[in-house]
């Protein structure tokens, strides 16, 4: 998710970018809850759950792609910040409407699965998502170059040869996949993808040869430290990471939107 989040925010150039605010974490969410809605929760369904968050996720950026994308200006990162926030809100909309066709025992996997409550933890979900993680890890990493490019904006960008429309579709396509298959097995976790970028880039600087693992390695330690404390913080049920997450990543979209 914090690969995913710092693609985005190089492709767009705007530090806001997150796979939650564009709508991607919700579209591959609202995919997972039709497949609960028609198949249930049974552990031989369970193991689709990244493809069809994939599917969702990919369906999602491809609508988003489709609103944004103005055939004479090209591509608006503020257009795309825009229509992924009205798409994240009905989308958000639609599963809450969904839930009210849920079984007692189906809404609140669901609950627990939209609140972040890592629930894919054994190793043979792992396992479905390893290659689906590591495959889009090595394709971004593959393209270090490009991102750089992008860092110093689209007509440098694309001074340098790069066709950005074709470049900025695989790339995104690319962090979708890796937001939908986290989203699979980790629930609806938000602000990860918005905050570990820019602690990143204030750590190491824009270079994305550093930038990109850095966010990755904050990632796994934010997410890591908020499902510990969500164990220790009370005695009587868990917290989800998602909560605690969110609880840290609103501020701090606040203080992103204030400083401007």
């Amino acid at each position: 998710m914090a690969l995913a989040g710092n693609v985005l925010q190089t492709l767009t150039n705007n530090p806001m970018a997150d796979p939650s605010l564009l709508g991607i974490n919700n579209g591959a969410g609202l995919a997972v809850m039709l497949l609960i809605i028609s198949a249930g929760t049974n552990p031989a369904l369970t193991f689709s759950l990244p493809i069809v968050a994939l599917l969702g996720a990919w369906g999602s950026t491809g609508l988003i792609f489709l609103l944004a994308n103005q055939p004479q200006r090209g591509l608006s990162s503020k257009r795309l910040l825009l229509v992924g926030v009205a798409l994240s809100g009905c989308f958000s909309a639609l599963m809450v409407l969904m839930t009210l066709k849920l079984s007692p025992d189906n809404y609140q996997f669901v609950m627990n699965w939209l609140a972040g409550s890592l629930w894919g933890t054994a190793w043979s979900y792992i396992g479905w998502a390893l290659p689906w993680l590591i495959g889009g890890s090595l394709i971004l990493f593959a393209q270090l170059p490009v991102l750089d490019a992008f860092t110093l904006g689209p007509t440098t960008a694309q001074t340098l040869g790069i066709n950005l429309k074709h470049r900025q579709l695989g790339l995104i396509s690319v962090a979708a996949m890796l937001a939908g298959v986290s989203v699979a097995i980790s629930g609806g976790i938000s602000f990860i993808g918005l905050i570990t970028p820019n602690l990143a880039r204030r750590i190491v600087g824009p270079r994305q040869r550093y930038q990109l693992p850095m966010a990755g390695l904050l990632g796994s330690a934010l997410l890591l430290a908020a499902d510990t404390l969500g164990k220790l913080i009370t005695t009587t049920t868990e917290l989800p990471a998602g909560v605690l997450v969110a609880l840290i990543g609103a501020p701090y979209f606040i203080y992103l939107l204030v400083r401007g």
